[in-house]
């Protein structure tokens, strides 16, 4: 049965790509085992993504010198989710960023 038609009721938009699908010259075997690589590697990304949920934490950074301010410095070496936690800049010339810290994945 051609690929796209499911006992012959495949809708008409879909039938005309499917007939052009199965008239394509026969590709190389190697050719064949790369989309079905690809297949499989695009199916468990989406089941993992399904099941897994990934959290981003950022750190806290500085500039890591003597003209810190005492409103940032409790700050430094801080880790919080992505969204949560301040933000800099919490001052003019805040000179602080936040910066990636690690990825934790949890079930959903």
């Amino acid at each position: 049965m051609p690929i796209g038609w499911i006992r012959d009721s495949a809708i008409s938009p879909n039938r005309a790509r499917a007939t052009e699908r199965n008239r394509r010259e026969p590709s190389s075997f190697f050719d064949q085992i790369d989309r079905t690589v690809v297949a499989i590697a695009q199916d468990v990304a989406l089941m993992v993504h399904r099941v897994l949920e990934a959290e981003v934490w950022t750190r806290w950074e500085t500039a890591s010198d003597e003209t810190v301010c005492p409103v940032c410095g409790p700050y430094a070496g801080h880790v919080w989710k992505h969204d949560d936690g301040p933000h800099p800049p919490l001052h003019p010339n805040c000179r602080c960023r936040r910066v990636y810290a690690f990825t934790a994945w949890a079930t959903r």
